[in-house]
């Protein structure tokens, strides 16, 4: 067992312990936190990030103990840890939206596979009706056809579905680090609204998004070449030099600060469009179940069938799969919006 899959291991043990992950007979039980952090503790990216926030750091002490270092060699070292520090966070937040993203999309391809069985269902009892009516000489040898094609597009719906949710899965378990073998079982995630200060978040983002961190460090250290060189033992030629290179330095900052706000604008507002549709598709919810219940009391009564029943029921499962899907959406907006900012915002 090398290194890698070693710390995998020792993840799974720890979390196995904390309650976060738990072993039942057959699957392991993951939270979505819980695949977030495999997710985080393997992935090369992250690993490779804090090396090189480490090394930069080990630099500028080496720096700060050297009495030899000049401002310039002092400046570029804090710079380079600012960055090392903003790029690590933001990888960190990249992975968070990876994993999260490949665990919503293994829950949204469950719901799709329930709602095909459920389907199947109803156009199985749906033939039976046919071809009663049909004994009874009130359907055609067309109807029952009919009803035929449709088992068999319910039953190709199912096998699709399966095979979306493997390929899901099998995802999900790369990006976490575990076999592509392991039956897992994922918990739902509840949806809680998240209040969001957009101003807070952009005056953040000036300090943690790595393009602006950059941009900014660019621009600090063109400044401090231009303020050195900006005297009488300086050629002319090097102070021009030195001015323009600020100048290029102060357009690309604001240039970047220009496109940060467009940028955050959109993703927030993305994030309050997709609150919406929580909130209607959480209406559409009540209302199929309202439905399902109505229709359950008419079945008693006999006013309805029993296929008309099930077909209730399919609404409603389809009603739970598109709030379920809106939240899930919810989450990537969320997911979205932190990386536009370069901090967690949820």
């Amino acid at each position: 067992m090398n290194l890698k899959k070693y710390s995998v291991a020792l993840l799974l043990i720890t979390l196995l312990l904390a309650g976060s992950i738990v072993y039942g007979k057959d699957a392991v039980q993951l939270t979505m936190e819980s695949a977030i952090e495999l997710g985080l503790k393997q992935n090369q990216s992250v690993i490779d990030a804090k090396r090189n926030l480490e090394d930069a750091r080990q630099s500028l002490l080496e720096k700060e103990g050297d009495p030899t270092t000049l401002i310039v060699a002092l400046t570029q070292a804090r710079n380079n840890l600012s960055y090392a520090q903003a790029q690590y966070n933001y990888v960190m937040l990249q992975v968070t939206q990876t994993v999260r993203s490949n665990y919503l999309s293994v829950l949204e391809a469950q719901n799709q596979l329930n709602l095909a069985k459920k389907q199947l269902e109803v156009a199985n009892e749906n033939l039976k009706a046919v071809k009663t009516r049909r004994t009874l000489g009130n359907a055609t040898d067309a109807d029952v056809l009919q009803a035929e094609n449709n088992v068999i597009s319910a039953q190709n719906a199912v096998v699709s579905a399966e095979a979306n949710l493997k390929s899901a899965t099998d995802k999900l378990l790369l990006s976490i680090g575990m076999d592509t073998s392991t039956s897992v079982v994922l918990a739902e995630p509840t949806f809680k609204e998240v209040k969001i200060d957009i101003e807070a978040l952009k005056k953040q983002a000036q300090n943690n998004l790595p393009t602006v961190v950059q941009a900014k460090n660019s621009y600090e250290l063109a400044k401090l070449q231009y303020e050195l060189a900006n005297n009488e033992y300086t050629p002319q030629s090097q102070i021009r030099s030195a001015q323009l290179a600020l100048a290029s330095a102060q357009d690309s900052l604001k240039q970047v600060l220009d496109n940060l706000d467009l940028s955050i604008n959109t993703a927030y507002q993305n994030v309050l469009n997709v609150l919406n549709q929580v909130k209607l598709q959480e209406k559409n919810l009540a209302l199929a179940r309202k439905n399902l219940e109505t229709d359950n009391a008419r079945l008693k009564v006999g006013t309805i069938t029993k296929l008309q029943l099930m077909s209730t029921e399919s609404a409603l499962i389809s009603a739970e799969n598109s709030y379920k899907s809106s939240v899930y959406n919810y989450l990537k907006a969320l997911d979205a919006l932190s990386l536009a900012v370069g901090v967690k915002v949820f």
